[in-house]
């Protein structure tokens, strides 16, 4: 008999998903500001300057779907850990992406 998945569970398993792109995302950032450092590309530094709202709208989703979760979902022990949690390593992702810059 397989196990349902709650709505809250789906939410949660949604926040993991959009916080792994985030990281990548930064992760992303990093490297190509570091080769456009070491190799003198003007047009990747460039790129890095475009992609950077994309991982402050990131930022801002994330932290949207934390505060409805932590609102509506009033989470307990393990899932309010993780929930504030992912509110800090959004914070720190964007802070990341913006060094890039």
């Amino acid at each position: 008999m397989s196990k349902m998945e709650r709505p809250f569970d789906e939410e949660l398993k949604a926040l993991k998903q959009k916080l792994l792109e985030m990281a990548v995302s930064a992760e992303e950032q990093i490297a190509r500001a570091a080769r456009a450092l070491k190799d003198r590309e003007e047009n990747l530094a460039c790129q890095v300057l475009e992609r950077e709202e994309a991982v402050n709208l990131l930022d801002v989703e994330i932290d949207e779907m934390c505060m409805r979760l932590l609102a509506l979902r009033q989470p307990l022990a393990t899932d309010l850990r993780f929930i504030t949690s992912a509110m800090k390593i959004s914070s720190d992702l964007e802070r990341i992406a913006d060094l890039a810059v």
